[in-house]
């Protein structure tokens, strides 16, 4: 019986070293709870994470990716500032190097 095969018949919990549930073991009271903890915690888990996703999507909005940004004159005047800033650089830079 190649691995995979076998993976289909045994039950191995998380965090156990290596203990896998064969046939009725798989049902025996212990092992079964210790498998139906498991399964809640995964199902928490996926809750958790359906919850974030959710204030992520509440959170990221056109604004976070700025494409209200020309309604913003104090964010548009500044971008001017920068770029006329920026043009004085680049002249300079190109100046030196023409002489």
């Amino acid at each position: 019986m190649n691995t995979g095969t076998a993976r289909r018949y045994y039950i191995e919990l998380r965090g156990s070293s290596n203990y896998k549930y064969f046939g009725a073991a798989k049902n025996l009271k212990g092992v079964r709870e210790l498998l139906f903890k498991e399964n809640e915690d995964k199902k928490q888990l996926n809750i958790k994470k359906k919850k974030d996703a959710r204030n992520f999507e509440k959170v990221i909005n056109i604004h976070y990716f700025g494409y209200c940004d020309e309604a913003n004159e104090h964010l548009l005047q500044q971008e001017v500032k920068i770029q006329k800033k920026l043009e004085k650089m680049d002249l300079k830079i190109l100046k030196k190097y023409k002489h």
